[in-house]
């Protein structure tokens, strides 16, 4: 119960019932007086729950990162609040399918220590995702034959622009989709790499190129009157994308015939055209007129009828906006 008070907590982390333990353990808001008792449970999901509690201190998961129990070790990897110094000891630790692979995948992990473990293949994929791996275990990963290893370095923060720009013309389009949205990825440095990723015959790269707040203007552009619904509305989305851009993409939006969120969207932005919002107001989808009645450039001849519709979201919401208007 999240309102159990602390008091019960540590009255109920010594109950004679192992679930009850075990689900004090785990709870988050358990303090640390009743932590330190569960940490030495007899019980080892108990002492696996401690581990993995995001309220353990480090001087309990110093002590639990020496468990005879590898499960315990295993989530105390996994911790977030782990430190570094811990995490290297367990990156040498004889559980290489649970502990060390999960000091693979950990944040905190220094980088000293997922050199090492770059020396074995089984915890490559984690090694490409973690922000912490240095960019020479990066540049061994970026030739891998796996391409979803190739994938996860596209993504990684930490790979350098000149690994990038090797990647951006990876055969494989996810690839080069991750290229496209890595944040490494200057303007000044990759507008080439964007343009060509603008054309790429996959609609996902196109997509990414399209919401990369690193795309300049002028691909936006071309980017709005894409053949994919789905490109064009990455670019509605793109906090670069000029009013005049928007303009044009919401008008495509809402000229499709069917109600969606494509739709919904412009019809509640200001930026909609006053013809496409008095054509809609008879829309089969509430939520449409609803958000058409809201709508502050709403003709009043159509805000007229909408104060007689049949949902009353969006009759009050039409009253409310020409009273508004005086």
């Amino acid at each position: 119960n999240p309102n159990t008070p602390v008091s019960l907590l540590e009255k109920l982390a010594t109950d004679s019932d192992k679930d009850v333990r075990y689900y004090v353990a785990y709870y988050p808001n358990t303090p640390v007086s009743a932590l330190e008792e569960l940490a030495t449970n007899e019980d080892k999901d108990v002492r696996r729950n401690v581990a993995c509690n995001p309220n353990t201190p480090v001087s309990l998961l110093e002590k639990l990162s020496t468990d005879k129990d590898n499960d315990v070790r295993h989530y105390v990897a996994r911790n977030p609040n782990t430190p570094a110094s811990v995490l290297e000891q367990l990156a040498t630790d004889e559980d290489k399918y649970d502990v060390r692979y999960y000091v693979a995948e950990n944040p905190n992990t220094p980088a000293s220590a997922l050199e090492k473990l770059a020396t074995d293949e089984y915890f490559f994929q984690n090694l490409a995702l973690n922000p912490n791996t240095p960019a020479s275990a990066l540049e061994k990963l970026a030739t891998h034959e796996d391409e979803d290893i190739r994938s996860d370095v596209a993504s990684n923060p930490n790979t350098p622009v000149s690994l990038l720009e090797k990647l951006a013309t990876d055969e494989y389009e996810y690839v080069r989709y991750y290229v496209a949205s890595n944040p490494n990825t200057p303007v000044s440095l990759s507008v080439k790499l964007l343009e060509e990723l603008a054309t790429d015959s996959d609609k996902d790269v196109r997509g990414n190129v399209a919401y990369n707040p690193n795309t300049p203007v002028k691909l936006l552009e071309e980017l709005a009157t894409d053949e994919d619904e789905d490109v064009r509305r990455k670019v509605a989305k793109n906090p670069n994308t000029p009013a005049s851009v928007l303009a044009s993409t919401f008008n495509t939006l809402a000229a499709s015939t069917e109600p969606d969120l494509g739709r919904l969207a412009v019809f509640f932005s200001p930026h909609a055209e006053i013809a496409h919002l008095a054509k809609n107001f008879r829309s089969t989808n509430w939520l449409e007129r609803y958000a058409i009645a809201q709508n502050p450039v709403t003709p009043d001849n159509t805000l007229k009828y909408l104060v007689d519709d049949g949902n009353k979201l969006v009759r009050d919401a039409a009253i409310a906006n020409i009273k508004q208007r005086g």
